[in-house]
């Protein structure tokens, strides 16, 4: 599940594995893609906790950052940047990303060990 946090907008194409076509599919510039892409990313590291040595100190305290990209996650809701409605963009299946966020979220740990040293 690691393909997640290194996946590039140009990966996704259109008969991709990661998803079946979704009624109603939105298309997404690449540009729109990548943005997407990190918004999901961060909301996999959010909800596991995972904050990196070179992140901006918060007053926003890790446990309610942690609540707030999990409720995220599991929601139901497909309004513009909710949890499905990204995925349906992205043709990945929500169902899946779901069910394997812990292989996405240690696969992230080893990336950003491996790039900056350590975790916070």
């Amino acid at each position: 599940m690691t393909f997640l946090l290194a996946l590039r907008s140009d990966e996704l194409a259109d008969d991709g594995p990661f998803a079946p076509p979704v009624p109603g599919e939105l298309e997404a510039t690449a540009p729109e893609q990548e943005l997407l892409l990190a918004i999901l990313r961060q909301a996999l590291l959010d909800a596991a906790g995972v904050i990196p040595t070179f992140a901006a100190p918060t007053d926003t305290p890790r446990a309610r950052i942690a609540d707030e990209a999990r409720a995220w996650l599991a929601s139901p809701e497909d309004h513009p940047f909710a949890f499905v409605w990204v995925c349906q963009a992205l043709r990945l299946a929500p169902d899946y990303i779901r069910a394997r966020r812990q292989d996405v979220v240690r696969g992230a740990k080893a990336k950003y060990v491996r790039r900056h040293g350590r975790l916070r």
